[in-house]
């Protein structure tokens, strides 16, 4: 039976998946650590004062402000970004990290560094489930799933710590896993980069510790020779080196981590209780994490569900593997309902479960194994279910705001109906939204399909391929019914949230008319009248932008971006002496920031 079709096709399906889409929308999470990747590759410095202004989510220490997050993703993109610098500096700036640059880099530096990252990892996780028992067609559909039908999806494409960390310790349980036929032990190099990718793991997503901490443990079960751990410890010292000198130069102390020196006062409240947030597990949180409708994660990924009494069958058959997997699934999701965002904000499901997700696909080859021919036809259509759910999520916006308690019915479908245009290669080339959706849909359709039937019995093919569809479609259906019954609560929000989102993608006038409604619900909501005078800027409609700045900025008198703003609407319909007031305020608010010294310079030379 020839093994390498599956693995290519898979790896090709996912790496062209990821590439497909481009989300433009940057969150604070996002683009604090593009700061800090930015600050090191422009100014060999880990602050990030020059970039700071574009996210709340950061830290302060010694008058400078930085990332907050754990350092490894950003700085593993350091390497990548430096080679892109030689390709976009413009006059000896790195254009990718000017504001206008910042959606491209994130979009080569998530594919570079999670999307085809995961697609390898995806075919790592391949070799398991078939080691757990799954043929080549079962493999391959929960492999394709995890990828696919999870929010490995979404975070395999936007710039989070998550995915890159899933794929760090999947790639350490495969080489601890699967020892080469007659190999006597694990030799000293293996041993140190399972060291390497565990630690690595840790500094990039914190609770990855613990993940690793299982991991190790399950290793020594595994060693003939128990002293040889070592070698992975000493893997291990250059990564915790790294995030003990990122901590020293940026926080004062190896031991000071930036999430105990934030800068919102919100976050540092919240982070400052228990160990970073982390305080007890909590039964309401925990129910909300998986069962809940609203981001539930059996409800977009409900494949899933086969991991519970998959645990028991691998227990049995592989009673190391079956414990250790078991044991990472319940430290994370006790970890997770014991912090204080557990839903993780903006997000189409639990993302702080993401780096699980691979050891719960292991829990559902072994259900698939010992399932009986009608339940894989049931588990192959959830399989697909969840890969039809997830990637309608992420081809419009996956990160619904909070407010929206049914992410793609509330949020995504009303973008679409808004004129909202996906971002991706079928829309970059001019095809419609529809048209876009309908080619990576066909592609991914193609991929499974041509696997599942050329490695499944033939006998009664069509019957089982029929019944895989429809228990789909009715995943499907389900889903969108309890996301139609859910009630939105916020309107004003809601309305804030969809304008911006269409503000971005282009659609101004449908933003106008979403930002006027939320201003008009709530007048001394500041974020909208910002919003609106950002739409009708980009409208070129600048009388009524500056009129919207002002009242932002009388809202909110320190915000400096709404004070660059309105001084520099101002300047554009001749109120020169006003704009420099106002870029004059903003200069005493961030002194010596380049935009406002570019922006009075720009308001210096309109007078002359």
């Amino acid at each position: 039976m020839n093994e390498r079709r599956p693995k290519v096709i898979l790896f090709l399906m996912l790496a062209v998946a990821y590439a497909y889409f481009f989300h433009p929308v940057l969150y604070d999470n996002q683009t604090t650590r593009l700061d800090l990747t930015c600050s090191v590759v422009t100014r060999g410095v880990t602050n990030i004062d020059l970039y700071a202004d574009n996210t709340m989510d950061k830290a302060v220490s010694g008058g400078h402000i930085y990332c907050d997050k754990a350092p490894g993703l950003s700085l593993a993109a350091v390497p990548p970004a430096m080679a892109l610098r030689a390709a976009f500096s413009r006059g000896g700036e790195f254009a990718l990290c000017a504001p206008n640059g910042l959606k491209l880099l994130h979009f080569i530096l998530s594919l570079l560094l999670l999307g085809i990252p995961t697609a390898l990892a995806a075919v790592l996780l391949y070799g398991i489930l078939r080691d757990v028992g799954a043929g080549p067609a079962g493999a391959f559909l929960i492999a394709a799933a995890w990828g696919l039908g999870t929010n490995a999806f979404t975070y395999a494409t936007h710039f989070y710590d998550h995915q890159f960390a899933a794929v760090l310790t999947l790639a350490a349980l495969y080489l601890i896993w699967r020892r080469r036929d007659g190999e006597a032990d694990y030799c000293a190099g293996r041993l140190a980069l399972i060291g390497f990718l565990i630690a690595y793991a840790a500094i990039s997503e914190y609770p990855s510790a613990l993940t690793g901490a299982i991991l190790g443990i399950f290793l020594l079960t595994r060693l003939k020779k128990k002293s040889r751990i070592l070698w992975v410890a000493l893997g291990g010292v250059a990564p915790l080196a790294l995030l003990a000198y990122y901590n020293h130069i940026s926080f004062g102390s190896a031991f000071a981590l930036g999430y105990f020196h934030e800068a919102h006062p919100y976050f540092k409240a919240e982070m400052g209780k228990g160990l970073g947030g982390v305080t007890y597990p909590r039964l309401d949180r925990l129910f909300a994490i998986l069962f809940t409708p609203e981001r539930g994660l059996f409800w977009g990924s409900p494949f899933l569900l086969a991991a519970a009494p998959g645990f028991v069958f691998l227990i049995r058959r592989m009673r190391g593997l079956g414990w250790a997997c078991l044991a990472v699934a319940v430290a994370r999701l006790l970890v997770n309902s014991s912090y204080y965002g557990y839903m993780g904000g903006f997000t189409p499901g639990p993302r702080f479960l993401a780096p699980a997700l691979p050891f719960l696909a292991i829990a559902v080859a072994a259900c698939w194994r010992e399932a009986k021919p009608r339940a894989r036809m049931a588990l192959a259509g959830l399989c697909a279910g969840s890969i039809a759910l997830q990637t309608a999520l992420n081809a419009v916006e996956p990160h619904a705001p909070e407010i929206f308690t049914a992410p793609f019915t509330q949020y995504g479908l009303k973008l679409l109906s808004l004129g909202f245009i996906p971002a991706n290669a079928g829309s970059a080339v001019g095809m419609s939204a529809a048209a876009s959706l309908a080619l990576i849909s066909i592609i991914i359709v193609f991929c499974l399909t041509s696997i599942y039937v050329t490695y499944s019995q033939r006998e009664g093919m069509a019957i089982r391929f029929a019944a895989a569809l429809a228990v789909a479609t009715l995943t499907v259906g389900i889903y969108l019914t309890a996301g139609l019954s859910l009630k939105q609560q916020k309107s004003y929000l809601a309305h804030f949230y969809i304008g911006t989102a269409l503000s971005q993608n282009g659609r101004q006038e449908a933003a106008v008319r979403e930002l006027s409604e939320s201003v008009k619900e709530r007048p001394r909501f500041a974020r909208a009248h910002f919003g609106l005078g950002s739409a009708y800027a980009k409208l070129k409609n600048y009388e009524k932008a500056e009129e919207a700045f002002q009242k932002s900025c009388e809202l909110n008198p320190d915000d400096f971006q709404c004070l660059i703003s309105w001084s520099a609407s101002q300047m554009i319909i001749g109120k020169t002496a006003a704009a420099r007031i106002n870029c004059a305020r903003a200069m005493k608010l961030r002194p010596g920031n380049p935009l406002a010294i570019q922006l009075m310079n720009a308001i210096d030379s309109s007078n002359q």
